[in-house]
């Protein structure tokens, strides 16, 4: 056989192999190729503490009680949310002071500390201990957390003297979600999320079957038209069952492997201070914007903010949008501001003889460039 023949050959099987996975080589060049080109790029936030190996958060499993039946994948997860807190927020009295790092991989969890914790979280959010009659787990001793309760989770920190702990949940699909779990994980907070936890079952398709907790999160952007648009979502989880992965949860153009389906998310913090704002998602995260950011003066409902402010930045998703406001400045000092820009950019443009009020710069100049909006406008001059 001609050396050409087998060239041809291979490049043949390259191309079934590629096309069995359900992309094809032009697919592939394409997307190396936009990646080379700067056409997307990742944001990436993930807890700032690691409490061994890649896990931030502690590698609990549900205990059974005495009877055989599991305490439930939420209150495990708040029990793992929280012994996060424990030992990297230094919030200690949710566990009595025990030392979490020590502990970090119980293995079923049932040491009396850490299953004492999960039995409390059990109770506020109404955990249900039953045998399922139908569905995946049919037979089998289950505890099932309603989505709706799963907030009533932060009763325990208030118990311990956490008086001003809150919870916020979030619903709906992946679209409005990652900008605050990538907030809360900066900042040290986890994250739990309820989910679908096998999309290729298609008994429990569309089904909420799993609460986990985000430790790492990653949003996938494409340029288009000069703009970064969001595009895909992946979330590292911890299981709640001593494994750590990675997890789509929302997937824009080619299908390259499994979709999670994302549900609630409940976002939570700790503290025994008060917390600034109170109302929702999106008042808490102008509030916490609006702290570090230079001229932002106050949050408001008010797209416009109000009489002697302007928007800075908006606040969307769930619940009404937000606007982190600044104060208009006044005539006189947009006035200022015009005349004070104008002769920077002189200093640095040469063919610039002045800065002037008057319209057309007067008798042997000419306008090259003109500063204009609240205030006095003014003028970069030329001579003719």
């Amino acid at each position: 056989m001609k050396l050409r023949s087998l060239y041809q050959m291979a490049a043949l099987s390259l191309m079934t192999l590629v096309v069995c996975l359900g992309i094809t080589s032009a697919q592939l060049s394409a997307a190396s190729k936009a990646w080379a080109g700067g056409k997307y790029k990742e944001i990436r936030a993930k807890l700032p503490q690691k409490i061994g190996g890649d896990w931030s958060t502690p590698t609990w499993v549900q205990p059974k009680d005495a009877k055989g039946y599991p305490v439930g994948c939420g209150p495990t997860a708040w029990a793992i949310a929280y012994g996060y807190w424990s030992y990297a927020n230094g919030k200690t009295r949710l566990f009595n002071g025990y030392d979490i790092r020590s502990h970090r991989a119980s293995g079923n969890s049932s040491d009396p500390q850490i299953y004492g914790v999960m039995q409390d979280v059990a109770k506020d959010t109404k955990t249900d201990y039953y045998i399922p009659k139908t569905g995946v787990v049919k037979g089998k001793k289950s505890g099932g957390t309603k989505t709706k309760e799963m907030c009533q989770g932060i009763k325990y920190a208030k118990q311990v003297g956490y008086n001003h702990s809150r919870c916020f949940r979030v619903r709906g699909a992946e679209y409005n979600k990652f900008d605050h779990v990538a907030r809360y994980l900066n900042s040290g907070r986890p994250v739990i999320l309820s989910m679908h936890d096998d999309p290729e079952r298609e008994d429990t398709r569309g089904s909420i079957n799993h609460f986990v907790v985000i430790e790492e999160a990653v949003l996938k952007q494409k340029k288009v038209a000069g703009k970064w648009r969001d595009r895909d979502v992946r979330y590292v989880i911890n299981d709640g069952n001593n494994s750590r992965r990675e997890i789509t949860v929302r997937e824009k153009g080619v299908n390259q492997g499994k979709v999670y389906s994302s549900f609630s998310m409940y976002f939570f913090t700790v503290s025994d201070k008060p917390l600034p704002g109170s109302a929702d998602i999106n008042q808490e995260a102008c509030l916490e914007w609006c702290q570090h950011k230079s001229g932002c003066k106050q949050c408001s409902k008010l797209p416009g903010c109000g009489v002697g402010y302007k928007p800075l930045k908006k606040f969307t998703g769930a619940g009404p949008d937000w606007y982190a406001c600044q104060k208009r400045k006044s005539y006189s000092q947009a006035s200022d501001d015009h005349k004070t820009a104008c002769e920077e950019w002189c200093k640095d443009h040469g063919n610039c003889a002045k800065c002037s009020e008057k319209v057309g710069c007067g008798m042997g100049y000419k306008t090259i460039k003109s500063w204009t909006g609240k205030g006095k406008n003014w003028h970069a001059c030329q001579k003719r």
